[in-house]
């Protein structure tokens, strides 16, 4: 079985919980509405959609939260541990009415408070060049590690990071 869980802090305006089923369509359309932001731009099917859950229940590396405030869902986060290293992906605003918040960048920073605990020292991730959320990440304290021919590679920069406390329910 995957894990399921949550983090938050203890403000508690911010809540990540894993992801199950009864959120796979929100997951989907979320995705679909900003395919051209990633990699995979083809329009995601509720069968793919179904595909995908099935392989991430499989994986045990593999880490996917909606990012949930007292009053509704924001929009999803997730990252995967690859040979010693987290890789963000899927950072999604799914309730364009929740932007400007800072409310993003609280999940983000309470993930990346997360995974730093799992004794992980280098996370990434990679985001096309033309998609806006590369000056979200740079505000967000990750700096350019290398440039490809359609996409930035950026790293957490560790020595800004100043980890949260958070709690894990279960």
């Amino acid at each position: 079985m995957h894990h399921s869980f949550s983090l938050h802090t203890n403000s508690k305006d911010i809540l990540l919980r894993s992801i199950r089923p009864s959120d796979l369509e929100n997951l989907r359309s979320w995705k679909n509405e900003n395919r051209k932001s990633f990699f995979f731009q083809e329009v995601i099917s509720p069968i793919m959609q179904n595909m995908w859950f099935e392989g991430y229940l499989n994986r045990s590396d593999d880490y996917m939260f909606i990012v949930q405030s007292p009053q509704y869902e924001i929009g999803c986060m997730g990252f995967r541990l690859l040979s010693g290293k987290a890789d963000i992906y899927n950072v999604i605003l799914g309730n364009r009415e929740a932007g400007g918040q800072g409310l993003m960048s609280k999940a983000l920073h309470l993930m990346c408070s997360y995974i730093i605990s799992l004794s992980i020292h280098e996370i990434g991730l990679k985001v096309l060049s033309s998609n806006p959320a590369v000056k979200w990440y740079i505000k967000n304290e990750f700096v350019q590690k290398a440039v490809q021919e359609d996409y930035l590679e950026l790293v957490l920069e560790m020595s800004r990071f100043t980890p949260t406390t958070f709690y894990i329910n279960t």
